[in-house]
This record gives C-alpha cells, sequence and structure tokens, in this order.
C-alpha cells in the first residue's frame, strides 16, 4: 500500500489576491516489496499548477520504490477567475502497476480539502 501525506502553506486561497498556495505531497512505499508507482492529482475546477495548462488533472510516472522510501513533490497551486468562494476538493491517487504502467494492481486515494476565502 502507497501511504500518501499532504502539507500545504498557506492552509486557504485567497482568490482576490491569485496568491498561490504551495502544496506538498509525499508518498511512502509501505508494501515489503518493489513497487512500480505512479500519481495522479485531480484538481477541482478553479485550481491549476500553471497558468498555461488547465487540465482537469495530472498523471506522474515515478518508477519503482523500494520498500519504505519516500518521495515528495511540491506544487504552487493557482486560482483561476472561475474559483468561487467555499471548499473545494482536490484528489490525489497513487497506483500500484505490476510488472508495467498499463497492469494496476491497486490504487490509493487521497482527499484534500481547500478552503477559498
Amino acid at each position: 500500500m502507497i501511504y500518501i501525506a499532504n502539507k500545504m502553506f498557506p492552509l486557504r486561497i485567497d482568490r482576490k489576491s491569485r496568491a498561490p498556495v504551495e502544496l506538498e505531497i509525499s508518498l511512502k512505499n509501505q508494501n515489503s516489496l518493489n513497487k512500480l508507482i505512479s500519481y495522479e492529482i485531480v484538481f477541482p475546477e478553479g485550481i491549476s499548477v500553471n497558468t498555461k495548462n488547465k487540465k482537469g488533472s495530472e498523471i506522474f510516472k515515478l518508477g519503482e520504490m523500494v520498500p519504505d522510501e519516500v518521495r515528495t513533490f511540491k506544487y504552487k497551486l493557482l486560482p483561476t477567475s472561475y474559483l468561487g468562494e467555499g471548499t473545494v476538493e482536490l484528489i490525489v491517487r497513487a497506483y500500484e502497476h505490476i510488472g508495467s504502467y498499463d497492469n494496476l494492481e491497486q490504487t490509493t486515494e487521497k482527499r484534500v480539502q481547500i478552503r477559498v476565502v
């Protein structure tokens, strides 16, 4: 199983200032064997990781992770003009593969709540 942890600073997005929020995602291989890992971030409407590419999700291939290995990634989340006040949800999914990225063994998902003011 892959453990997913996250940190965010500041803890909320100010949509009027359009200041970016830093999101840190850590993935840990809790299996006793090496695993081929990829992960996906599903962005809510109104948030992207860059201003040019406003896709709804991004998939990243990490390659093989050894047991207890931790990898950490940082992203700057940018509010767009579509972002409204309230709470939005970002989803991080980690995928464990067998042999190649075409063969999925297990999926782990974490939902991150982001407050928008």
